[in-house]
C-alpha cells in the first residue's frame, strides 16, 4: 500500500467487509497497531498513534452507522497525540517547528470529528463535513 492511498479514503463495502486498496479494514488496523507497538521511539509511536486515529476517524465518518464512541475515543487519542507533539517540540534543542504540520493535520481531523459528533442525529449517524 503506498503512502498516498493510506490517507485517501477509498473504501468499499463488499460482503459486509470494508476494504481499502484490496486490504481488509481489520488488517489495516492491525498494521497500525503493529507500527505503534514496534516503534523505536516515543516520538515515532506518538506519530503512528495520530495517523491511526486519523484513519479511524475517516473510516467512521464514511460509514453511515458510525459509532459515536469510536469518534469520541479517536478525538481523545488525537488530543493526547497533539499534547505529546507539543512536548517534543518544546524539548527540541533546535526549534524547527518540525511537528507543526502534523499538529495542524491532527487538529483538522479532530475538528472534523467533533463537528460530526455535534451534528449527529438520534439514529447515531454523524453528518460528514468535508
Amino acid at each position: 500500500m503506498n503512502s498516498k492511498s493510506r490517507y485517501e479514503l477509498a473504501a468499499s463495502v463488499c460482503r459486509g467487509k470494508v476494504w481499502l486498496d484490496n486490504t481488509a479494514l481489520a488488517a489495516i488496523s492491525r498494521m497500525y497497531r503493529k507500527r505503534i507497538e514496534n516503534a523505536t521511539s516515543k516520538l515515532e509511536a506518538t506519530v503512528e498513534q495520530g495517523r491511526y486515529a486519523s484513519f479511524r476517524i475517516d473510516q467512521a465518518l464514511d460509514h453511515p452507522k458510525a459509532s459515536r464512541l469510536v469518534l469520541q475515543q479517536m478525538i481523545a487519542s488525537l488530543e493526547e497525540v497533539i499534547g505529546q507533539l507539543f512536548i517534543f517540540e518544546a524539548g527540541s534543542r533546535i526549534n524547527t517547528n518540525r511537528y507543526t504540520c502534523l499538529i495542524s493535520q491532527f487538529r483538522e481531523k479532530q475538528a472534523l470529528a467533533k463537528r460530526a459528533l455535534e451534528h449527529s442525529d438520534k439514529n447515531n449517524t454523524p453528518e460528514v463535513f468535508v
